[in-house]
């Protein structure tokens, strides 16, 4: 596995509690890439370009808006599924779960969460894990 850790983060600052918590994480020898200006579908994007010009076989998404356990990327990495990601929520009232069921743009929030690893139709980009193989079967956006 070679993994890459993106960051999308146009901020001029880094908020402590997620330099500590990043600082902290088993990162798996894992190329670190930093997207640092633009929307931020499009520093993804510019971040996912990057991982498969690496040839890396593993994408990880952690946003700076959050705080990480030490073995967030072990844990996804030990679903081995194409795509994974942790739990997040909305940043705004009333903090629901980001994760969806439903048809794409017929999609409900399952709340409560069940425990477990639960299959989605959509989820939170905040904490995700995508292996690149997939990145390479998609048309770029």
């Amino acid at each position: 596995m070679k993994l890459a850790i993106g960051i999308p983060l146009s901020w001029n600052y880094v908020p402590s509690d997620f330099f500590d918590s990043c600082l902290a994480m088993n990162k798996h020898n894992a190329e670190v890439i930093r997207a640092q200006s633009g929307p931020i579908h499009a520093m993804r994007n510019t971040i996912a370009l990057r991982a498969l010009e690496m040839d890396c076989t593993h994408l990880t998404y952690l946003d700076a808006d959050m705080v990480y356990p030490t073995d967030t990327i072990t844990k996804l990495v030990a679903h081995d599924k194409d795509i994974v990601g942790a739990l997040t929520f909305k940043r705004w009232p009333n903090f629901e779960p980001l994760l969806f069921t439903g048809e794409p743009y017929k999609m409900t929030l399952i709340d409560p969460v069940p425990d477990g690893l639960v299959e989605v139709v959509a989820t939170g980009t905040g904490c995700l894990m995508i292996k690149t193989s997939i990145l390479e079967n998609i048309d770029y956006p």
